[in-house]
């Protein structure tokens, strides 16, 4: 699997009046922004709510951009979702499996992230991570939009699909912190190529990996040597590899590891838009890390 990263325009164009569909999904999804950015964002919505609701322009307007310029900021200084572009997440995780439990056909995706905020607010007021009066600003927005399919009828059985999660910080506390909180049987990947083996030490049961993608053989031996313990070998083999995790990063993935798979013989040349051709001065640096790893003559 190659996971994707895609990179934030220069500029983009958007008008209010292509908007369609249904406003409410949109506005409950919109509360997932200024969640992080609280002040003025938060505090316009809980006052011009209804306004949103009924597509006031002007309304649209002071949000959209805001909404925009958050995401941007954020996903600017985490392109590769190593800490901060989590936040951007919340109420995804239950939203998700909301949508794949009822098949797609209950929830809108805003409703089954709407949801799914709701439950992490409460989730952070039982464990002591977020205040009350901040929990009641916050399920008190998301319920002002209006009312939610109900969640009757769902039952655990429908969720057992979701069997692990992947943990992309490169941070082996983290990953021992989230396996120490899992059911048992329930897995934990580490979802960065550089410290997978830590994570795996950690108690990770695997990577998914873009690493693997040209080097399956490689990584495969390194996962399995850490699963069994073996330090020694498992480093040896993932110091071979720390070219090829470091320099497939060079600019947005998948483009440096499309144009080694390309040079490789395993796939066709070029890539279709978004993505863009890996620029010319990174590319001697890539084939150094493929050679330094030995997937190339």
């Amino acid at each position: 699997m190659i996971p994707s990263f895609h990179t934030i325009p220069e500029s983009c164009g958007l008008s209010t009046d292509s908007l369609i569909g249904k406003v409410g999904a949109g506005a409950e999804y919109a509360v997932t922004q200024p969640v992080y950015d609280v002040d003025a964002l938060f505090r316009f919505l809980e006052s011009h709510m209804n306004a949103v609701l009924r597509r006031d322009a002007d309304a649209l307007d002071w949000i959209i951009p805001r909404c925009i310029r958050i995401k941007a900021r954020v996903v600017n200084k985490d392109e590769r979702e190593q800490g901060l572009r989590k936040i951007l997440n919340f109420g995804h995780t239950l939203g998700h499996a909301l949508e794949a439990a009822t098949g797609y056909r209950r929830f809108l995706h805003g409703e089954a992230v709407a949801w799914g905020m709701i439950a992490a607010t409460l989730l952070g007021v039982a464990t002591n991570r977020t205040p009350e009066a901040d929990a009641s600003r916050i399920i008190r927005l998301i319920t002002s939009v209006g009312p939610l399919p109900p969640l009757a009828g769902i039952r655990k059985s429908q969720l057992r699909g979701i069997v692990g999660v992947k943990e992309a910080l490169p941070d082996a506390a983290r990953v021992r912190e989230l396996v120490g909180q899992c059911a048992p049987g329930f897995t934990v990947l580490s979802g960065d190529d550089a410290t997978a083996r830590e994570g795996i030490f950690a108690g990770a049961r695997g990577v998914i990996s873009v690493t693997a993608n040209v080097a399956p053989r490689q990584m495969s031996e390194m996962v399995a040597a850490a699963l069994a313990g073996q330090k020694e070998r498992s480093q040896a083999l993932d110091e071979a590899l720390a070219g090829l995790h470091r320099d497939l990063f060079l600019e947005a993935n998948p483009i440096p590891v499309k144009w080694l798979l390309a040079q490789m013989g395993l796939i066709p040349p070029g890539v279709r838009l978004p993505l863009t051709p890996l620029a010319e001065e990174y590319r001697a640096t890539v084939l150094a890390a493929a050679r330094g790893a030995g997937i190339l003559g």
